[in-house]
This record gives structure tokens, sequence and C-alpha cells, in this order.
């Protein structure tokens, strides 16, 4: 993800099962900027795809 943001500018929102301090910070440092952990709340994800929509 870091290598695709840095080639593209691209934005990854990692949706998972895994969701501890751990998880979240290697997710973090791997290059993604949210961390969603499953079952996501619909109306988080929506939250998080605007706000990184937005701040682009």
């Amino acid at each position: 993800m870091a290598r695709l943001n840095t080639e593209h500018a691209m934005v990854g929102i990692a949706l998972t099962g895994f969701g501890m301090e751990e998880d979240v910070r290697r997710s973090r440092e791997a290059g993604f900027r949210e961390h969603l952990v499953k079952p996501v709340d619909l109306n988080k994800l929506d939250a998080v795809i605007q706000d990184v929509a937005l701040s682009r």
C-alpha cells in the first residue's frame, strides 16, 4: 500500500477481522490511511470514504 500511495497517490482503507492495537499499527506502517474491523459499520465505512475523498 505504501508503494501504491507513493507511485500513484492512492489511499488505502484496511478492512480486516483483526483489530488489536498491533494490527492497527501494522496497517498504518504498511501505508493504509484507515483501519476498519469487520463486521464493519456501514455508516463508519461511508464516513471514512467521504473523509478520504475530501482529503485528496
